[in-house]
C-alpha cells in the first residue's frame, strides 16, 4: 500500500506523539508499505520552524541512515510521461 502522509501525521510519527492513532502508526512502521511525503508538507515545517511560535516544538531526531523506523528519506522525480500524462 502507498501512504500519503499529511504534515500533522509525519509530525506526530517521528514525535511519537499520542494524537497519531495506532492504526496509522502501524501503517506507517509497515515495511511493506510505501510512505510517501508531499514537497508541500517540507514546505510547511520549515515555515513554522521558522516562525517564534512554533520554535521548540518542531523537533525531529536527527538520524544518519535516514531511517527511522520505516521512513526512508529518498527524493523521486516524477519521470516525463507521468508529467506530460
Amino acid at each position: 500500500m502507498t501512504l500519503l502522509l499529511d504534515t500533522h501525521a509525519f509530525l506526530w510519527f517521528c514525535q511519537d506523539d499520542p494524537l497519531l492513532s495506532t492504526t496509522a502508526k502501524a501503517l506507517i512502521e509497515d515495511a511493506n508499505n510505501r510512505k510517501l511525503l508531499s514537497v508541500a508538507s517540507c514546505w510547511e515545517i520549515a515555515i513554522k520552524a521558522g516562525t517564534k511560535l512554533w520554535q521548540g516544538l518542531l523537533t525531529l531526531p536527527h538520524r544518519r541512515s535516514g531511517k527511522r523506523r520505516g521512513l526512508e528519506t529518498r527524493a523521486e522525480q516524477p519521470s516525463q510521461s507521468k508529467i506530460q500524462n
